[in-house]
């Protein structure tokens, strides 16, 4: 791997102290570290070595590389005022609301249950990381931009719903897409939201995990679990086959890389002693309920797509917007030429802090557009 510059290796250890420092802050001093020298320093360093940090953390073990990112994305400050957790059996998810700390801690989740249905806009989310790292709190900045954005713009009450499911190494993947589709199932079903003001979205893995669990509930055709309105992939892992998306002619900036992609992943996706052989390996793998860009996707709902010109999946995404406009779906798309992985939701990977604004604006104006349809 890349060697850090030792000024380099000072400011992300600084940056990491000072999370832990005010991990939990609600004060002035979490605003000043976290948004003012975070924005600052960070943004002083070039693309490519926010990247390779990123990249840095993801090549660490599955449970190291979990407790570090968790670290370094962890919520600040007033932050922590949009949260509330709900657990259920075997999984869990936040609630990401505007004032709901203003409602006592023990009424907060049945305040926030029994008022749902009052949301114009409904985000589901499903967080990326690799399968092996990640948390629903990740993206709180993009999070608070989006429910900002579409109040002030649309006069909408936007509600967003993040939730945690197995990850390596202590899961599999069926697992995973269990706790995603059941999370899903808690707001149709249990909370009885209209799916129509529901977008279920995701990045990289959570990206995947959109895409199959949306065409295994397509597949199911249960009145009871219609699809959403529409759904948002940013710059999805649509193929778990990797050896096939390099090029060679290509130059990529960004936070991952194919040696990370083609690691073992144990078996997550594929039991122990169900192939023979990486042929045999391969072919199981583009089952599109693992693999989605092998799946049909007729009678999907709205997509839209988001991928970076210098990211390592542009190739492998490029090819699963030809599948949907092979099937007919309403497709758009958000690319930027000179964007790395998951820049739209991340902005710390994000070429400037305006580009992740505006970009991140006008996923929140397609989520708006796509259920006041």
């Amino acid at each position: 791997m890349d060697t850090f510059h030792p000024g380099v290796k000072t400011l992300v250890f600084s940056l990491l102290s000072a999370f832990v420092l005010t991990k939990h802050g609600r004060n002035a001093a979490a605003e000043i570290i976290n948004k003012r020298i975070k924005l600052t320093l960070l943004f002083w360093l070039p693309i490519r070595v926010r990247c390779n940090i990123v990249k840095r953390i993801l090549s660490l073990a599955p449970k190291k590389a979990n407790s570090v990112l968790a670290l370094a994305s962890k919520p600040w400050g007033y932050q922590w005022d949009y949260i509330t957790k709900v657990t259920k059996e075997t999984w869990y998810g936040n609630w990401i609301v505007p004032n709901s700390h203003k409602v006592n801690k023990k009424e907060r989740v049945a305040w926030l249950e029994e008022t749902s249905k009052e949301a114009d806009l409904v985000i589901y989310y499903i967080h990326g990381g690799g399968f092996r790292a990640g948390h629903p709190t990740m993206y709180m900045e993009s999070f608070i931009h989006i429910i900002d954005h579409t109040a002030k713009t649309r006069g909408m009450k936007t509600r967003i719903f993040s939730v945690e499911y197995g990850k390596i190494p202590d899961f599999n993947y069926v697992r995973a897409k269990e706790d995603c589709i059941n999370g899903y199932r808690y707001l149709v079903q249990d909370l009885g939201i209209d799916p129509k003001k529901i977008i279920v979205a995701g990045d990289s893995a959570g990206g995947n995990l959109v895409a199959s669990c949306l065409l295994t509930i397509k597949d199911m055709k249960l009145s009871s679990l219609p699809l959403p309105a529409g759904n948002v992939q940013i710059s999805p892992w649509v193929t778990i086959i990797n050896d096939e998306t390099s090029r060679p002619d290509k130059v990529y900036v960004d936070c991952l890389d194919h040696a990370m992609l083609n690691s073992h992943h144990g078996d997550y996706f594929l039991e122990k002693g169900s192939f023979t052989s990486r042929e045999e390996e391969k072919a199981l793998l583009r089952n599109p309920h693992i693999s989605p860009l092998f799946g049909s996707f007729v009678g999907f709902c709205p997509t839209l797509i988001t991928y970076g010109g210098t990211e390592v999946f542009q190739h492998d995404v490029q090819e699963l917007i030809g599948c949907l406009k092979r099937d007919q779906v309403k497709v758009d798309v958000i690319t930027r030429p000179d964007a790395p992985h998951i820049w739209l939701i991340s902005s710390i990977l994000s070429p400037t802090h305006e580009m992740w604004r505006t970009d991140c604006s006008r996923l929140a104006d397609w989520c708006a557009n796509c259920v006041a349809q």
